[in-house]
């Protein structure tokens, strides 16, 4: 995996790693953190699955953002292709779980949106 870095616009530390999917995660208004870098990444691998046949870009941006006042996260997932336009909002006071809790929500509007649309999801893991 090769990694880009670069400041964004409003000092916002952005990492870019693209696969089949324009991957970004951005760190609003907190320090940069490898750990929550590497387990985003991890849990999102399962993306791939899910739009292997999709046309190309895809773009999957996550947003993590701590409250100003409270002691609590905001978790932003978006989803952008040619047929999906999927964004998942989670907010709570661990950040992991938040993590994992919006990529769980995104996964399983991806399974109804293809089930739905009677987009196939076993061609995926061929």
């Amino acid at each position: 995996m090769q990694y880009n870095h670069g400041v964004g616009k409003n000092n916002f530390i952005v990492i870019d790693e693209g696969y089949f999917m324009h991957k970004r995660i951005i760190f609003r208004s907190m320090g940069h953190s490898d750990a929550i870098e590497k387990y985003i990444y991890k849990k999102i691998e399962k993306f791939d699955k899910f739009f292997k046949r999709e046309p190309l870009p895809i773009y999957v941006d996550i947003v993590l953002e701590p409250h100003r006042e409270k002691n609590f996260f905001k978790v932003d997932v978006r989803i952008n292709s040619l047929h999906y336009h999927i964004a998942i909002q989670t907010e709570g006071s661990d950040m992991y779980s938040m993590i994992d809790e919006a990529v769980c929500k995104v996964s399983k509007d991806i399974v109804k949106r293809k089930e739905k649309f009677g987009h196939e999801l076993r061609l995926s893991y061929v």
